[in-house]
């Protein structure tokens, strides 16, 4: 249909041009006749007039067809430069867009494609950045406990402590650092198998209520003294598909958040709220120092941790996880952070 269309509009434009040399020139020609006494002719200025009358509807069907057809080869130049400029990386050059031919529709869809691979290679800019950082910060956290381990094992192969009680201390640091590189190897993998979807969810019928009420029961022994956990649940029962398991660890990893980064005393409220009869909105606030927007946005970024400085044992990864769990269950999740209250917020769907 489209090639119709231009093929139309050329053959249009070779008719008017054909039609108005034929009316410019028929005319003159007929009047230049007259005046002339044609019998006295002779056959070579009969045949000079007649083919230079015919050169001059040549010339001017040729210049009425340029004349007509120009905007169609200047619209064909342009498109031609604002291909050889995105061929060179300008993909924020665009081309105009007219009429209702194959043209405008090529000049549509190169548009459309110039946008297209902006958008990917800005992904692909971005995706390179945080693999970037991932690793920095892979790097930065290993080599942490890493370094200590093996710089107290050395005191302690090298005898270079006071007592044997300083020896003791030694072994136990180097020990707890490796704990701490467990988890974080441990955090890794899990968060690198849930971001490719590789885990496989068992899922069954929960009854969400009930699932958070065996959890703070089970977490009360390892609170610290200053903190507590308060259930403002819903008095309807919350049924839902889940991966128990899973769903334990998105719990674990919120209470370990709060725990770490509340202020003391508090209290951590844990609620559910049905919403619109299919989702429950699952929320776990506690009093925190304020957080900016771009702070709260970070939040789930793999490796991120509010202090910058790193030096919390923390992995980084926790909040990450949640979110990759918490997705993989059809879910969103994000946070808050107003009138000094922390909150995370999870959707999640539920069944009747």
């Amino acid at each position: 249909m489209l090639t119709k269309k231009l093929m139309t509009k050329i053959l249009g434009i070779f008719v008017i041009s054909g039609v108005l040399s034929i009316f410019i020139f028929s005319f003159p020609a007929q009047f230049i006749y007259g005046l002339l006494e044609l019998e006295k002719l002779t056959v070579l200025q009969w045949n000079i007039i007649a083919f230079a009358n015919f050169s001059f509807s040549i010339l001017f069907f040729i210049g009425m067809f340029y004349l007509l057809f120009r905007p169609t080869l200047l619209y064909i130049r342009n498109i031609e430069a604002g291909i050889r400029a995105m061929g060179e990386g300008n993909l924020e050059r665009t081309i105009p867009v007219k009429g209702k031919d194959e043209l405008s529709s090529l000049s549509r869809n190169i548009n459309q494609m110039a946008a297209e691979l902006k958008d990917r290679f800005e992904y692909q800019k971005k995706l390179e950045k945080e693999k970037n950082e991932l690793i920095a910060n892979i790097s930065h956290d290993l080599r942490t406990p890493l370094t200590s381990i093996t710089g107290f094992l050395s005191a302690v192969r090298e005898e270079r402590y006071e007592s044997e009680q300083e020896k003791s201390e030694f072994i136990d640091i180097s020990y707890l650092k490796s704990l701490q590189l467990e988890r974080l190897i441990n955090d890794l993998f899990d968060l690198t198998t849930l971001s490719d979807n590789q885990a496989n969810l068992a899922k069954q019928r929960v009854n969400l209520n009930l699932l958070l009420q065996q959890f703070v029961m089970e977490s009360e022994g390892t609170l610290p003294e200053d903190m507590q956990v308060a259930l403002d649940l819903s008095k309807e029962s919350v049924w839902m598909e889940a991966d128990t398991e899973n769903l334990i660890r998105v719990f674990e990893n919120l209470l370990t958040n709060a725990v770490r980064y509340s202020l003391k005393p508090s209290t951590l409220t844990i609620q559910t709220t049905i919403e619109q009869e299919e989702n429950v909105l699952i929320s776990f606030s506690n009093p925190a120092s304020p957080l900016s927007d771009e702070e709260v946005d970070q939040l789930f970024k793999r490796f991120y941790k509010k202090d910058q400085s790193r030096a919390s044992t923390g992995s980084g990864l926790g909040l990450a996880i949640v979110k990759s769990i918490i997705q993989m269950h059809d879910g969103k999740v994000w946070a808050t952070s107003e009138q000094g209250n922390f909150t995370i917020i999870m959707e999640l769907p539920r069944t009747g």
